[in-house]
């Protein structure tokens, strides 16, 4: 009876245990049960058994059919199961590749205790995650790439951690930025684990017959790729030979290019499986990014180095100058000073042209050269040069200016007028400096004095000294004896006038009108320069008023400030209380810095260009590509024109470099939006040329010399029709 019980039991057991078989089958899911310490396989549905392709379990174990492992999972979940608790978790399944979210529980099964459990298809859902993690983390790579690329001032400090984040995040065995040249491969970053001889062998990697092929795919994809090295055994044997030597599996070369030439690349070796291909986007993005990086760090180079560099003569401009003074300054080595001034520049100028004036400029710049260390020379004005030794002694110095005059006896065309003075060390520099520099004006005012007896020039020095005296200033000022001339301003792409420069003029006498060269420089040597330059202010003020009260077409006029008005303490004040007195809108007034105010210290200088523009006037930073043009303003104040100086001009039209110049600035001054005026033109040819350079506003004698006002009111401003 006994034995019957437990039958009867059993055959209700089965007929259940086929009733819950039964709807297990009908569902999707995959379902299996198990016992938990033999992993005998009890029970699988119908889906599953499709998915693993088990047609019977009879002697099977759990591990087997679904893991095709020979022993139990070494992730498997029995020791985490608890009566009446379900274990939720996730897997992705070697035999099917798919990944499932598993629900297990302790049931009873036929009479003991067994494992159950569902596993749901979560595929899509997970490839969709991996996705989005995957294109989080590769915007996450690029951001923190391009930070460092950008907050780092030095670019070549900032590549060798973009290639540890890259290489990290690839995870690479290498990563390496390879410098191009027509002969060699040569390192110069790198992120690597490998050893620095087997790295070393790399650098000095002579160009192979692949290397052409390498070339080229760069050149039309940007990126040169190898999945399998294998692949190349029989097509490209030396490749494969060179990859095999590094034990490069897979490859990834990406290209930096610069004006279409491939200079650089990055090579990245053996990136993980799976990272090789769903990384090329973002690859390319960063090699994008890392271009705009090295274009700015070059621009920025250029920059700098013409901010230090006379244009004309390759001498150090007035900016390296000044730089260099603070520091000889603060250094108690000795420094023998040397002023020289190039006469007569101007009557070179006017009587055979810029060119010929250029050619004496040179040529005396070749003579300091010749006599003293070329990082010991600058040119710090339009025919000014100046030389601070360093590094040798009294009787060398003085040796060497000897030297130079012996240079300039046997050249007849050329007259310098020569200061020197020496300072036994740099605290007394600046004195040796005022001395050098008072050397030089009396050698260049007895040049000048014999020149006008021989009547070879028209000199008008001792005419104009008693302006030194300030009454008589304010009473040549009082006779109308200072003119005010307007030169046009044309924009090159329409011809239309846009703008005059105010430019100052003193009458000597009925016949005789001299150019601000004449007495400019002795006003500011004598510090009564704001008297002038705030009277064509004025006059510039005022004729506006004439000219908005009759109706006549209005444009900006600019009006010259030298360094000494500049730095008044009131300068600001004064410019806003006459254009207020005169109701002229700060708008049609644009504050020209002439080159000498460059001569102030610069953050002087950017504090009186912010606060003038802050008054609601422009700012022109005048005579750039003269040899101290201060480009380091761009980086530190905010201006809103830049006058190009005449003598890139003169010759942009067989002269590549100038042209080259003139349009790295024009694309500088588009993106900082700084209007940009050349100054100088007189043929047509120069203005096609500044037009295909993108340059808008021309000023010139092609339009108009300096004329004076009533003419430029005739020409250019025509009264309203009654």
């Amino acid at each position: 009876q006994e034995e019957m019980e437990t039958r009867r039991r059993q055959e209700e057991l089965d007929q259940l245990n086929r009733e819950l078989q039964a709807p297990m089958n009908e569902i999707s899911e995959l379902i299996y049960i198990s016992d938990p310490e033999t992993y005998d396989l009890l029970f699988i549905n119908e889906s599953g058994r499709k998915a693993f392709g088990c047609d019977s379990i009879e002697g099977k174990k759990c591990y087997k059919v679904l893991q095709g492992l020979d022993h139990p999972c070494p992730f498997c979940t029995n020791s985490r199961l608890k009566d009446n608790e379900t274990y939720s978790w996730e897997i992705n399944n070697a035999l099917t590749h798919r990944h499932y979210l598993l629900k297990d529980r302790i049931v009873t099964w036929n009479g003991r205790r067994a494992r159950l459990e569902i596993a749901f298809d979560t595929t899509k859902s997970e490839e969709e995650k991996q996705r989005l993690k995957t294109m989080l983390d590769n915007e996450k790579l690029i951001v923190d790439c391009v930070r460092e690329l950008y907050e780092d001032e030095m670019l070549e400090s900032a590549i060798p951690e973009m290639l540890r984040r890259l290489g990290e995040f690839m995870e690479a065995e290498r990563i390496t930025l390879f410098s191009l040249s027509p002969v060699r491969l040569t390192i110069t970053s790198r992120w690597s684990g490998e050893k620095a001889a087997e790295i070393e062998m790399l650098s000095d990697l002579k160009v192979r017959p692949f290397y052409a092929r390498w070339m080229k795919r760069l050149l039309e994809d940007e990126s040169y790729v190898v999945e399998n090295v294998e692949l190349l055994k029989t097509s490209f044997p030396d490749e494969y030979t060179l990859l095999r030597a590094y034990n490069i599996q897979q490859l990834i070369i990406l290209s930096l290019e610069v004006r279409g030439e491939v200079i650089d690349c990055i090579c990245i070796d053996n990136p993980a499986s799976g990272k090789l291909q769903n990384s090329i986007i973002v690859l390319q993005t960063l090699r994008y990014f890392l271009l705009l990086a090295r274009h700015r760090a070059m621009d920025k180079a250029k920059l700098a180095q013409l901010s230090y560099t006379d244009s004309l003569t390759g001498l150090f401009n007035r900016n390296r100058y000044i730089q260099d003074l603070d520091k000889k300054i603060a250094d108690p080595q000795p420094v023998g000073v040397l002023f020289v001034d190039l006469n007569g520049l101007k009557e070179i100028n006017d009587q055979f042209g810029h060119d010929r004036g250029d050619e004496a400029l040179r040529t005396c710049s070749d003579h300091l050269r010749a006599c003293f260390a070329p990082d010991s020379c600058y040119r710090i004005g339009g025919d000014e040069f100046v030389v601070l030794t360093h590094d040798i002694t009294e009787e060398e110095f003085f040796g060497q200016v000897h030297h130079l005059r012996l240079r300039l006896q046997s050249n007849a065309k050329l007259h310098l007028a020569i200061g020197t003075h020496w300072a036994p060390d740099g605290s007394q520099l600046p004195s040796a400096i005022k001395a050098a520099d008072e050397k030089m004006y009396k050698d260049k005012k007895a040049y000048y004095y014999h020149a006008s007896q021989t009547g070879r020039y028209r000199h008008h020095t001792d005419e104009v000294l008693p302006l030194a005296n300030l009454n008589v200033l304010r009473q040549k000022l009082n006779e109308s004896r200072f003119l005010v001339y307007f030169q046009p301003k044309i924009a090159i792409d329409t011809g239309l006038l846009v703008g005059a420069e105010a430019l100052v003029r003193y009458q000597l006498d009925e016949n005789l009108i001299l150019a601000p060269n004449a007495f400019i420089p002795l006003l500011e040597e004598t510090q009564t320069i704001s008297q002038i330059d705030f009277f064509v202010f004025e006059f510039v003020c005022l004729r506006l008023q004439k000219w908005i009260r009759e109706g006549r077409p209005i444009s900006p006029v600019s009006v010259n400030f030298s360094r000494y008005t500049v730095l008044e303490e009131t300068f600001c004040q004064r410019l806003a209380e006459l254009s207020d007195h005169y109701q002229i809108s700060r708008d049609l007034l644009e504050i020209e810095i002439t080159e000498n105010a460059l001569d102030v210290r610069e953050e002087d200088l950017r504090k009186t260009i912010d606060a003038v523009r802050r008054s609601g006037f422009s700012v022109s930073i005048d005579d750039f590509g003269v040899e101290f043009s201060n480009l380091s303003l761009f980086s530190g104040a905010d201006f809103d024109i830049l006058k190009l100086d005449r003598s890139l001009i003169q010759d942009i039209a067989v002269n590549e470099k100038a042209r080259a110049l003139i349009q790295a600035m024009s694309d500088v001054c588009l993106k900082m939006k700084i209007k940009l005026v050349a100054e100088g033109v007189e043929t047509e040819e120069q203005l096609g040329i500044l037009n295909q350079c993108h340059v808008g506003i021309a000023q010139g004698f092609l339009f108009s010399k300096p004329i004076p006002v009533a003419d430029y009111e005739t020409k250019y401003l025509p009264l309203p029709r009654s």
